[in-house]
């Protein structure tokens, strides 16, 4: 498979064949894979080619300059070769003398040659990356001067608040604290790069990615016009490539600078070159391998959000620091603050219910906290924007919080934060969802486990706030949250409101005025679950029965346990529990510990003797307990029947002897 190099086109290389002409040795050496031996004709026609591609992307001023070099080169080496064997010598020297000259003109002449390569075994190779010009601000430093530049544009489906939840509403339905951690070595250059160029405000200058790849057996077609004709296929892949290392760093920054307001909404193009492949006369298709020449990135910001800048956000982001600081107490600990943050967003703006407003870049912003993106009169915003207010003004404490997205219980996009506290272990803090017509706590620095208030639902956050590391559906790459906590972060707070709150260790406790309220015993409905309080705290050491308001209850540490159906012993009698409730109604057998009982009315008979219909078939119970080994006769409400093995056995028809008496069995029944 032969290996691509340009076509000639560009001045350096040009040059470069000029030497082959001359027999030039070290050109041999450098160029391996290049035709050795170049005809007149074919240098006639790379200046020619040379010529019309320099007209699509070179200013005229350069064009005319390079190419009367060319011009000039090509006539004393047509001399030279022309010349008699005598003069070889002589011929060397002058090659040497216009090889020295030449390579000084074009270097006056041509912009700067960048070079591109994908090993230190090909840094001698005379191949360009681009054209830059630093002396002229008008020319695209980005124009490749082999094949065609290919660009694509790129952008991500907003992650949006389409499901707000209002106070009262029940039943609604191994990373760190910076995402860029997760990148590969090359995605971190790119990351960096477009950080460095957008941290004051959004750059629409091209950036160079300089990522190098040969894409091996790649089909190429001559078109009419005689460029070369590259497939869809091959274009994708190439695009596929060069999105696996941006869409990442592009993401993750994203997501760990929130304070970069003006990327929200932006979309970004992507563009790249390869060197355009040598057909042989008469070729019209080839496999062969591509190089890329080059590639960029592109930031195209928004109409809105793109003419902000970082003179401007940036005081708004520090004055809203400097209040928070004034809340704190003195020697103010982590949670002083993380709660300071809380309350301070939650009092600073109200939540957009207006969904024809929501797509508004705005409100994907912390901006949106101080601009009445819609023109109502109001400050508001969606969980982006509470989310990564959160974000931006934990990052100014040095408290490690990350954005999550993911969907809630009822399936829509939702945004909220992930907190680490000191102790080391992450907490979720979701203040969209807190800021009511008052402030609430249902979702500050709770666990997957924590339960919310009946003002929401009295749900599992877990249940609630389903997160996923896939941010846009319009992308591959998958990030990884931090491991989240159980349970609620505990603290020395006076802000709870009146009902039970989860306590470090799982357990609950029940608060009113503040306090835990030491008077209160009863059977509390949490989520689907029901917890006994007693004197104000859950009674985790209790396992037994337990009557509330004449009801009995099977309760297990401290909680109903609802998955068990079977017999529990109180105070010396077996009772029947149904799903954690002693069933008073039910009246047949139940299996406990590999044997099977008779129940009466909801209690254990050891007295009962006689046959117990259970799952259409009849039983025969000796003194409570299912006799597996009986076979005889049983009298049942005046009717004698045969049993065999312990069940009653229908289809029997014959003659048995019982107390010593011979009868005749007639489908079961006794004669």
């Amino acid at each position: 498979m032969r290996k691509n190099k340009a076509l000639l086109k560009r001045a350096a290389s040009l040059f470069t064949a000029f030497v082959m002409l001359a027999g030039s040795a070290t050109y041999a050496q450098e160029k391996q894979t290049s035709q050795e031996v170049l005809s007149q004709e074919m240098l006639s026609e790379s200046s020619s080619e040379l010529s019309e591609e320099l007209v699509n992307g070179t200013d005229p001023e350069i064009l005319e300059l390079t190419s009367e070099t060319i011009t000039e080169s090509i006539e004393e080496q047509t001399q030279e070769a022309e010349s008699e064997s005598t003069q070889e010598q002589t011929q060397e020297a002058e090659s040497e003398s216009t090889q020295e000259q030449t390579q000084e003109t074009v270097n006056e002449n041509l912009p700067e040659l960048v070079q591109e390569s994908n090993s230190e075994d090909e840094t001698t190779e005379c191949s360009t990356d681009a054209f830059v010009d630093s002396t002229d601000e008008d020319m695209d430093s980005d124009i490749y001067e082999i094949g065609d530049e290919f660009v694509k544009t790129f952008s991500f489906d907003m992650i949006v608040d389409r499901n707000p939840i209002y106070l009262g509403m029940a039943g609604i339905s191994t990373a760190t604290g910076n995402y860029y951690d997760q990148l590969d070595a090359t995605s971190k250059r790119i990351y960096n790069a477009i950080y460095e160029a957008n941290k004051s405000s959004a750059s629409t200058a091209k950036m160079k990615l300089n990522l190098t790849k040969i894409f091996e057996n790649q089909k190429v077609t001559k078109g009419a016009n005689g460029k070369a004709v590259y497939s869809e296929e091959t274009k994708q892949a190439i695009f596929a490539w060069l999105s696996s290392y941006v869409t990442p760093a592009y993401l993750a920054l994203t997501y760990d600078h929130p304070e970069l307001v003006w990327l929200s909404g932006a979309k970004y193009t992507i563009g790249y070159s390869v060197y355009t492949p040598l057909f042989e006369s008469g070729e019209i298709s080839i496999i062969t391998d591509l190089e890329l020449a080059g590639s960029t990135f592109t930031i195209i910001p928004t109409k809105d959000t793109g003419v902000l800048t970082g003179s401007k956000v940036n005081p708004l982001f520090d004055g809203t620091k400097s209040q928070i600081d004034a809340m704190l107490p003195a020697n103010a600990t982590t949670y002083d603050k993380v709660k300071a943050v809380h309350d301070k967003i939650c009092s600073m703006v109200s939540y957009e219910n207006n969904m024809q407003n929501i797509g508004n870049p705005y409100y994907q912003t912390p901006y949106s906290l101080y601009y009445d993106a819609d023109g109502d009169g109001k400050i508001e915003t969606v969980c982006a924007g509470y989310a990564k207010m959160m974000k931006l003004q934990c990052n100014k404490y040095g408290i490690p919080c990350v954005l999550v997205t993911g969907v809630t219980d009822s399936g829509e996009y939702h945004m909220w934060n992930y907190v680490q506290m000191e102790n080391g272990i992450w907490y979720a803090v979701d203040a969209t969802w807190d800021d009511q017509s008052t402030t609430m706590y249902d979702f500050f620095l709770v666990g997957s486990e924590t339960y919310s208030s009946a003002a929401f639902g009295t749900k599992k956050f877990g249940n609630t706030h389903i997160p996923s590391g896939k941010w846009t559906t319009s992308a591959d790459c998958v990030f990884s949250y931090p491991i989240l906590s159980t349970t609620a972060y505990k603290s020395n707070i006076s802000v709870v409101q009146e009902g039970l709150v989860q306590n470090t260790d799982g357990s609950w406790s029940y608060y009113k005025n503040n306090q835990i309220d030491s008077n209160y015993t009863d059977l509390v409905q949490c989520g689907n679950d029901l917890i006994y309080i007693k004197n104000g705290v859950q009674n985790t050491s209790f396992t037994n029965l337990l009557n509330i308001k004449n009801k009995w209850y099977y309760v297990v540490k401290g909680k109903v346990d609802k998955s068990y159906t079977g017999l529990v012993l109180y105070y010396g009698t077996w009772y029947y529990i149904k799903q954690g409730v002693l069933d008073w109604n039910y009246t047949g057998l139940c299996l406990y510990g590999g044997t099977w009982y008779y129940v009466k009315k909801g209690a254990l008979d050891w007295n009962y003797t006689g046959l117990c219909l259970y799952g259409g078939t009849w039983y025969y119970v000796k003194k409570g307990a299912l006799d597996w080994n009986y076979t005889g006769v049983c009298d049942y409400y005046g009717t004698n029947y045969y049993i065999i093995k312990g069940a009653l056995n229908w289809g029997y028809n014959g003659t048995i002897t019982w107390n010593g008496k011979k009868h005749s069995v007639v489908w079961g029944v006794v004669k």
